[in-house]
């Protein structure tokens, strides 16, 4: 069985219009610029996120604490989810625009081995500019997520309420057959000193006397 003969080649019935010649000069002019202006945009990008990935995290990092240290546990687990999340997702985005600058075919390609994968030079620089721009798409959209949680984690600091604050220990002394509340000062050379709340001079209170010590959350 022998194999079916190849195809010949037809000629066209008439040869390339002024326009189609023009189109196809335009469209390999384009080609040719294609890439470039892929990686000037991201190095547009790139310059950008850096300058904005730097004020952000110089304000987290002299901000963060002394503005997280006062709320409550859950809030706070909220806050450094979200900027925590922002600050990662920028750091991606900036990532993604490195790439598409820098260029993501990190092989060593021969024109024989260019030619047998893409056909043309033309072919394979649009493949370049192609997965450039997709780079540099992903990269804008980690940095729009990135503005979103760190606005929202911004947020959430100015409406998150304070935490609860520790409530205070108070000393309850029962001694000759009377109690005494109030904020221990010192307990030394046999004696207990209570702070009262409106008094001054604190209530010395012979530890001999004393048949019961207490802490309580709030005095009478």
């Amino acid at each position: 069985m022998t194999a079916p003969a190849a195809p010949r080649a037809r000629k066209p019935d008439a040869p390339p219009s002024k326009a189609d010649l023009a189109e196809r000069d335009r469209y390999a002019k384009r080609t040719a610029e294609s890439l470039d202006g892929v990686r000037a945009s991201a190095q547009t990008w790139r310059t950008g996120l850096t300058a904005f990935i730097t004020i952000v995290t110089t304000g987290v990092v002299i901000t963060g604490r002394t503005t997280t240290a006062d709320m409550a546990p859950g809030w706070r687990t909220l806050v450094t989810v979200l900027i925590g999340g922002g600050l990662l997702l920028a750091v991606i985005g900036l990532w993604q625009a490195l790439a598409a600058e820098a260029g993501t075919d990190p092989k060593a390609r021969t024109l024989q081995n260019i030619r047998t994968i893409y056909g043309t030079l033309d072919a394979y620089d649009v493949h370049l500019a192609e997965t450039a721009a997709r780079r540099l798409g992903w990269g804008r959209r980690a940095v729009a997520a990135a503005v979103l949680f760190l606005l929202a984690g911004i947020a959430t600091t100015w409406w998150a309420p304070a935490a609860e604050p520790s409530p205070p220990a108070y000393l309850k002394v029962t001694h000759d057959g009377n109690s005494t509340c109030g904020t221990l000062k010192s307990a030394d050379g046999g004696q207990v000193r209570l702070t009262l709340t409106g008094t001054y001079e604190p209530v010395v209170i012979p530890l001999t006397h004393v048949t019961n010590l207490a802490l309580t959350t709030s005095c009478p």
